[in-house]
């Protein structure tokens, strides 16, 4: 108690006078006391006590200048948008000490102590600078400041493409996938018959060899995220005896084409699934004509006779149809006329004949009928008006 006397009465001086007494005491209490083992003991007991004044003697100083210091700096927050952020601070000083917060320099109404609780964040809110104030009637000091992260408010998974039911021959293997929305990580679990896959944690799954036993078994899967989780529709697996190879139950047909037109050849298969088709031109491979049908490009005169075939296969096998001719004839020619008819003159009563030469690629038809390169028109009856004209039509169709 005298030690803590002793030093509060050196400390509250304004100078060093009083503990430079008190030292000059100590020095002549120690002449005194030379010669025995008791005053070096005392002495030394003297030194250690007052090296312990002076360090407190400076703590105590320090510690009644009452200017305000933080202690403990507010720390930076990250939260998700809608959610509040908190920040704190400590300090020291002479009492009472009064707080003021600040956000991106300005004061924040009401924030007046040690602690702030932000309202509700948004996304604007992202990035401010938060700092406090402390005071007292001594001075203030500042903190450092503090940043806000906002981050989006996450959402739930929300699946955008379902998995696919899917049909496989026994000992094959059947894939499913999905395609899902929402705040990364997604995380994903499959299911079959409710039951979780081990493993089974990806947007897609395909399934070991599968056996008859795996027939009709329905295939699901949970998306989540740290907002929430969804279940996928169920795919169902459809699992087959074993194969069958493909047979061809319509050939394909003989097609017969003007040059310039396109011509076309279907055929019809059975088999089990999937069938595939590859259609050939005169035993080549045509690219890209791979369905159970075929269109030919714009033929022309060099296509003619051409066979077309189609090879049918799955996994069982594969079968080849017969092939289908392509007839390509010459483009049509308009009719020109070489001989004209002639105008004849009758009597009343009898009969007129007329007759016209005509070429052309094809048979014409007259008047809507069909006839040979010479074609006559006779008239059963003549009216009394003399030299009635009678028109003749010569008419020329590409295709009949």
């Amino acid at each position: 108690m005298c030690a803590q006397i002793l030093v509060a009465h050196v400390c509250a001086g304004s100078n060093s006078g009083k503990l430079s007494s008190v030292l000059a005491r100590t020095r002549v209490f120690a002449g005194t006391r030379r010669r025995g083992r008791a005053s070096r003991l005392i002495i030394l007991m003297l030194v250690v006590f007052l090296t312990t004044m002076t360090v407190g003697c400076s703590a105590y100083v320090s510690a009644n200048n009452g200017h305000p210091a933080v202690t403990t700096e507010p720390a930076s927050q990250s939260v998700v948008a809608g959610q509040t952020a908190t920040f704190s601070v400590a300090a020291a000083g002479r009492n009472p000490l009064s707080y003021q917060w600040q956000k991106n320099g300005a004061a924040i109404s009401g924030a007046t102590s040690s602690s702030y609780v932000t309202p509700a964040t948004t996304s604007a809110d992202n990035g401010a600078q938060f700092t406090v104030l402390v005071s007292n009637t001594v001075g203030s000091a500042a903190s450092s400041a503090a940043t806000l992260t906002v981050k989006a408010a996450n959402s739930a998974p929300s699946i955008t493409t379902q998995p696919a039911g899917a049909t496989v021959t026994a000992g094959q293997t059947a894939s499913f996938s999905v395609t899902a929305t929402g705040t990364a990580p997604l995380s994903y679990q499959w299911q079959k018959n409710g039951a979780a896959i081990s493993g089974a944690t990806s947007a897609s799954y395909a399934t070991p060899a599968t056996t008859s036993a795996d027939n009709a078994a329905q295939f699901t899967v949970v998306v989540s995220n740290t907002a929430g989780s969804v279940t996928s529709s169920a795919a169902t697996l459809t699992v087959s005896a074993t194969a069958t190879a493909p047979s061809i139950t319509t050939q394909p047909a003989g097609a017969t084409v003007t040059a310039g037109q396109t011509a076309s050849f279907s055929v019809t298969a059975t088999g089990t699934a999937p069938l595939s088709y590859q259609w050939k031109k005169n035993g080549t491979v045509i690219s890209g004509a791979t369905s159970a049908s075929y269109t030919t490009p714009a033929t022309t005169s060099a296509d003619n006779a051409a066979q077309f075939t189609v090879v049918v296969s799955n996994t069982a096998g594969s079968v080849t149809s017969s092939a289908a001719t392509l007839t390509v004839s010459a483009t049509a020619t308009a009719p020109s006329i070489t001989t004209q008819p002639v105008g004849a003159t009758v009597t009343a009563g009898q009969t007129a004949s007329f007759s016209v030469t005509a070429t052309a690629r094809r048979r014409l038809p007259i008047n809507g009928r069909r006839a040979g390169r010479r074609s006559a028109v006779r008239l059963r009856r003549v009216m009394s008006r003399p030299r009635r004209r009678v028109p003749i039509t010569v008419r020329s169709s590409p295709r009949w």
